[in-house]
């Protein structure tokens, strides 16, 4: 192998993207500020759950915590959730959307992460009715992101998950000797 073919493929082996799960920049498993988590993705921190946890010292908050908001995402209006760790951590994203661009929002996610895995299958509820669910998914280190809309045929139900997968770390002030 000449040295020229040497660097080119070494080149083309270490030049695989490292794919990170964010929803317009704002990453699962990291602290984003609150200038980006309004900007990017609004989230109302003047609602006082939100507020409240949010501007608690870590030590002192119960767990987990949630804010949401508006955005747009390809141009479609999304209603947001963020799920934060007690240390301002983001654990999870929920971006409930309108059926009728599914489509849409899944061609973009498939630019953003890659060909997903697509699974169709049959929901049935306690009084028998029958749904149809497809469900696009996307696996990374650290984390998923999972697409899903119940009955295309139905208006009513379309959600972007991402979630991390990556165990907070315990807090050392508060072991147990």
């Amino acid at each position: 192998m000449t040295t020229r073919a040497f660097f080119l493929l070494a080149t083309l082996l270490t030049a695989v993207p490292a794919w990170t799960l964010d929803l317009k920049g704002v990453e699962l498993g990291k602290i984003a500020t609150r200038t980006q988590l309004t900007e990017s993705l609004g989230l109302n921190f003047g609602e006082s759950y939100c507020r409240m946890h949010r501007d608690m010292p870590p030590d002192e908050r119960a767990g987990s915590y949630r804010c949401d908001g508006g955005t747009t995402i390809e141009g479609v209006h999304a209603y947001v959730e963020v799920t934060f760790t007690s240390t301002d951590v983001i654990d999870q994203i929920q971006v409930n959307l309108l059926p009728g661009y599914f489509d849409q929002i899944a061609a973009a996610a498939a630019r953003k992460w890659g060909k997903p895995a697509i699974t169709r299958a049959t929901l049935r509820n306690g009084f028998g009715a029958q749904y149809a669910e497809v469900i696009h998914e996307w696996k990374v280190d650290g984390g998923s992101a999972a697409l899903y809309q119940v009955d295309p045929s139905d208006v009513s139900h379309a959600l972007l998950l991402l979630k991390s997968h990556v165990e907070a770390a315990p807090d050392p002030s508060k072991s147990r000797m």
